[in-house]
């Protein structure tokens, strides 16, 4: 028994005593004392914290009116409200509970706390900085303080209220662990992973640590080859895999390490399928310098939608070619428009959906160019790439059965295996999975968006719409990312009229800001030959995406079909310089200097340029002739 004068240790005592859920003599004995000490709030606090949980929250109302001036009371009721999840209401019980006892440092830690779970960081800050002062060597206070600083991205504070905590217990591995994830939040992943080996010294098997450690290594890895304009390769994610291993051996049937290794796996594979692919199209350029972006951690944010925010905008045929009165050739047809045909006009068949094909998976045939013809055909993608996705879909299945309860883990590892389904060709599994989540989790927009591409890639347009982008609008009404999606998916269903312009309006003032939203209505518009309404938002696209071909190609388009030649000419210029393999633009602006601005010289040097880099459409070859000659 607790010695009765000793506040502390009757506090941990009774906290034993529930824990093992006592409820023989020993628990008579303090409630008898509670009994004899009926003046002495604390001892009914004690009492009250051993009755059965569905009755303390009705004793400590009983008691807040009997000890009115008493903090006790009030931080009994408070953790009652935790527990039920009711963090308004409790915050308002240890308000009163640090008001009533002078600013005790006691019931300012209580309301740390529960800062903590609310996510107050600033809060919880200052009350962990009053309890310090009381305490300064308090590890707890030194360790919550620092985590409010973490929070609130203060990378550098936290380190050191970590690192005075560690000092105090040298032979515990949390404060150690705390540095590590500080140093990652602040992108210095080997001071990290310094900081991570240190714990696991003290702590080999410390499951949290070593899945902390495999997401720093694998960032950290993505960062340097950034940085060295390298490709991601299979090597540089050994470290990751090797703490993710380690996770898995100390506890097989936690799904956290089984994220953290798919995710590993997962980014290696993008990162070489990217660097093949640029390589098979750009035989003569040095190593591609394409590096996946870092990836999310094990109880981070749900991986994105494949080809990242939304179906990548112009890519595929171009949109139709520019207006009527198109430069044409002398004696010749108008020069085709960049990719193809024009398509049919209103009552035909439906034009390409604006933004073109979805983005095809990595591992995938190449994508076209932008506005033209596909480049050449990768050279096969190596098995390690395929190998290490089917690798990585088997962690996250081992992921998705260590889940049985439908929550965030499950989500995050259903996503996932979408995701890497999707790079896999494997749509109907990715739908499959991505609709998984979103009975889960309704109002995270990624799943109905990985939903929607995954049945739109995998030729079910129509599902597309009914299961995916509709149900998800409804559940994220404010989601540009699925108006995007669903007017796109609308345009592909041959839509042209106001349903599809009108989503793809709706993702554009949603999201103000995002160029592939902008350029997607604004191609709509071309395409319906509304150009004049085009033309401003393909304004705006260049404005946000001046480095983007498709956005100046559309541009130019418009200002050709506007009959705006200097300005069409400008915005051809911009293209070849943007995209120096650009072919069909010069003959478009040979034509345009010659017919229409009466530049010889520029129309000659374009023609030159067109014939050097291959440009031989036998329809322009007079004309061409005609006019290096002068004529």
């Amino acid at each position: 028994m607790a010695d009765p004068a000793n506040f502390d240790a009757n506090l941990l005592y009774v906290e034993i005593l529930v824990r093992r859920q006592e409820t023989g003599s020993r628990v008579e004995v303090i409630r008898k004392r509670a009994v004899d000490r009926a003046d002495d709030p604390f001892c009914a606090y004690i009492a009250a914290r051993l009755l059965p949980p569905k009755e303390q929250g009705a004793e400590f109302q009983r008691l807040e009116q009997k000890f009115a001036t008493s903090p006790w009371p009030h931080a009994g009721r408070a953790r009652v409200l935790e527990a039920s999840g009711k963090l308004k209401e409790a915050l308002k019980e240890h308000d009163l509970a640090v008001t009533t006892s002078s600013d005790n440092p006691r019931f300012r830690a209580s309301r740390a706390r529960a800062c903590e779970l609310a996510e107050r960081w600033t809060d919880a800050q200052t009350d962990w900085k009053m309890v310090l002062l009381a305490f300064p060597n308090d590890v707890t206070a030194l360790l919550g303080y620092g985590e409010s600083l973490r929070q609130a991205s203060d990378a550098d504070g936290a380190v050191t209220q970590f690192e005075a905590a560690a000092k105090l217990v040298p032979t515990e591995a949390e404060p150690r662990y705390r540095v590590g994830l500080a140093h990652s939040d602040a992108k210095r992943y080997p001071e990290a992973l310094a900081a991570f080996d240190q714990a696991l010294l003290l702590e080999p098997n410390a499951y949290d640590v070593l899945c902390a450690a495999s997401t720093a290594a694998l960032r950290g890895a993505s960062l340097e080859a950034l940085v060295a304009k390298r490709p991601l390769a299979a090597k540089d994610i050994v470290p990751a895999v090797a703490y993710a291993d380690r996770a898995i051996a100390a506890l097989p049937d936690r799904p956290g390490a089984y994220i953290s290794r798919a995710v590993a796996r997962e980014t290696a594979a993008v990162g070489m399928a990217e660097s093949e692919a640029f390589a098979a199209a750009n035989p003569q350029a040095p190593a591609a310098p394409a590096v996946p972006g870092s990836p999310v951690p094990p109880g981070g944010d749900a991986p994105k939608a494949p080809g990242g925010d939304a179906p990548k905008a112009p890519g595929g045929d171009a949109p139709k070619a520019p207006g009527g009165d198109a430069p044409k050739a002398p004696g010749g047809d108008a020069p085709k428009a960049p990719g193809g045909d024009a398509p049919k006009a209103p009552g035909g068949d439906a034009p390409k959906a604006p933004g073109g094909d979805a983005p095809k998976a990595p591992v995938g045939d190449a994508p076209k160019a932008p506005g033209g013809d596909a480049p050449p055909a990768p050279a096969p993608v190596a098995e390690t790439v395929d190998s290490m996705l089917k690798l990585a879909v088997e962690d996250y299945t081992a992921a998705v059965t260590r889940n049985p309860i439908p929550g965030p883990g499950l989500v995050r590892a259903l996503v996932g295996r979408s995701h890497v389904n999707f790079l896999l060709d494997s749509f109907d599994d990715s739908a499959a999975d991505a609709l998984r989540a979103a009975d889960i989790a309704p109002t995270e927009e990624g799943t109905w968006a990985n939903a929607g591409d995954a049945l739109t890639l995998g030729g079910k347009p129509e599902d597309a719409v009914k299961k995916a982008w509709r149900p998800g609008i409804k559940a994220v009404p404010s989601s540009a990312r699925l108006h995007h999606g669903l007017g796109m998916t609308l345009w592909r269903l041959g839509a042209k009229g106001s349903d599809a312009i009108n989503e793809l309006k709706e993702a554009t003032k949603l999201a103000p800001s995002e160029g592939r939203y902008r350029l997607s209505y604004g191609e709509a518009l071309y395409q319906a030959y509304r150009e004049k309404e085009a033309l401003p938002e393909l304004l705006q696209a260049t404005g946000l995406r001046e480095k983007d071909r498709e956005s100046w190609v559309c541009l130019a388009h418009t200002y050709v079909a506007l009959h705006r030649w200097q300005e069409a000419a400008d915005a051809y210029e911009k293209v070849c310089e943007v995209d120096p393999k650009s072919v069909e633009e010069h003959i478009y602006l040979a034509i345009i200097y010659a017919d229409r601005l009466k530049l010889k010289d520029k129309a000659k040097a374009h023609a030159q340029k067109y014939a050097d880099m291959g440009g031989a459409d036998p329809l322009l070859a007079g004309w061409i002739e005609a006019l290096m000659a002068g004529k």
